[in-house]
């Protein structure tokens, strides 16, 4: 149970985090957003749907959560649960802005807040429906997100969807940017790795894929899946089927991937759907060459040369990009320097967080 009685000790806003089940980027914005807010001008709360990592993460920042399994649930009586544990602690608590991630979160955050009468902003981490048409459906939840919203955040250009421009506010993905430790290509053996949930939107399967072309055309390389999720075991299978099994490695679940990508000589993103990749952006920041397929705002981080941009769907593609970079180490170089600079320049964590507050600012006047 969160503890209001803190806010009602400082002049800083109180700020509730509505938040769906997360794994991947979503965790890893929410809990760099709550880490470098200004905790003179505004304190964090959160709801969370489970007791999970982020949910330890944000108790060793002392900021105990709430557990509410509806958040995020799109069915009405979740929604009406949600949105009835959000107005009581909004009047009880004297919380001043709601704040969701996610669609679905948004709907209970975001009926909440109306209640309470309160400012409520939705942050959209991903494209809905990735490439394909999202339908009448679709179409609706956004225009019902941005009828409950103030704001809405996008982390990328290209998932501004149907809401309506006035509400729309363009604040990146931030990591945090650490000393760069020497990076070059090991003598012998190399890594090409992707590190993602085990869905579908995902692309694991295209990976694989690209990762039988690779065995086929360079030698001395091994695969590395890091993730866990609901395709493992048929992934798996996968591997088996296309003769990877024994150069190929599904770790699981990773908490924090930056250890893992210094191992990797190459990482791919296979998506088939995504807002601003957060794995990119540390793969950027630690000094790892990317080749990603162009969906959601992967071309607009990645542009200017920080990485190579295959079309998705295409596992030939991914191979004969990650073979020229393992064939071609004096361009990789170039391609480092540019990806950190960018990140430098424009995706720190404490960006990200005075961007977002400079909404809340606007949201309240």
């Amino acid at each position: 149970m969160g503890k209001l009685s803190i806010m009602q000790t400082t002049k800083a806003k109180a700020v509730l985090y509505v938040v769906r089940p997360v794994a991947g980027g979503i965790r890893e914005h929410v809990t760099l957003l709550t880490k470098y807010l200004d905790r003179k001008k505004f304190n964090p709360f959160v709801i969370l749907a489970a007791d999970d990592m982020l949910a330890v993460r944000l108790r060793d920042m002392d900021i105990e959560p709430w557990i509410l399994p509806e958040v995020g649930s799109v069915d009405p009586i979740s929604i009406i649960r949600t949105a009835r544990k959000v107005s009581e602690i909004v009047r009880s608590g004297g919380v001043s802005l709601v704040h969701s991630h996610g669609y679905r979160a948004a709907l209970g955050g975001g009926v909440g807040a109306l209640l309470a009468g309160v400012p409520h902003i939705a942050t959209i981490h991903t494209e809905l429906g990735g490439k394909r048409e999202i339908g009448l459906m679709g179409r609706l939840l956004q225009r019902m997100v941005a009828f409950l919203s103030r704001c809405i955040i996008i982390v990328s250009e290209e998932i501004a969807g149907s809401f309506g421009r006035h509400k729309i506010r363009l604040v990146h993905n931030g990591v945090e940017i650490e000393p760069l430790r020497p990076k070059s290509f090991r003598i012998g053996e190399r890594q090409v790795g992707m590190v993602g949930r085990l869905s579908p939107e995902k692309g694991v399967d295209l990976f694989l894929e690209a990762a039988a072309l690779m065995k086929e055309r360079i030698g001395g390389v091994r695969f590395v899946v890091v993730g866990e999720g609901p395709l493992r075991a048929k992934l798996e299978k996968l591997s088996e089927s296309l003769d990877l099994s024994a150069i190929t490695t599904f770790t699981g679940f990773v908490d924090g991937a930056r250890e893992m990508l210094d191992s990797i000589d190459v990482l791919v993103l296979p998506s088939r759907s995504e807002g601003q990749p957060m794995v990119l952006l540390e793969s950027l920041a630690v000094g790892c060459p990317v080749v990603a397929t162009d969906v959601g705002g992967v071309r607009e981080l990645l542009d200017g040369g920080c990485g190579v941009v295959v079309p998705p769907e295409d596992p030939e593609a991914i191979a004969s990009a990650v073979v020229r970079l393992l064939e071609e180490p004096e361009s990789v170089s170039q391609i480092v320097k540019l990806g950190r600079r960018r990140v430098e320049e424009h995706y720190s964590a404490e960006k990200m967080a005075e961007r977002t507050m400079e909404v809340y600012r606007e949201a309240f006047s």
